[in-house]
Parts: C-alpha cells; structure tokens; sequence
C-alpha cells in the first residue's frame, strides 16, 4: 500500500470508477518499495482530477 510522501511515476491514466468526484486512475509505479499498480487520482494531492503530463491508457 503507498503511504504519504512515497515516490510515485505514473505511467499512464484512465478514466474509471469515480472516487470522491474524481473519475480518474493512474498506473503507477512506488520506487520507494518497488510495486506497481493503480491507484485513483483522488489519492493524489493535485489541484485537477487529471494530471496534465501523464497520457491516456
């Protein structure tokens, strides 16, 4: 599970299940305990729902 202040590259995004009102997920990587996996861009302290340098899935 990511906790705060984890590094995270995000590989791509998707719109799917909404969380909190925001409808998109990213395909992460943690290089600080080496998982991949999606995580909802809720979770992720940005002002926007998408994240405007990672492209669609």
């Amino acid at each position: 599970m990511t906790q705060p202040h984890h590094q995270l590259y995000v590989y791509c995004q998707k719109q799917g299940q909404n969380i909190g009102g925001n409808p998109c997920w990213l395909l992460v990587n943690d290089h600080t305990d080496s998982h991949t996996g999606r995580i909802a861009s809720y979770y992720i302290a940005y002002r926007d729902n998408r994240l405007p340098d990672a492209p669609d899935c």
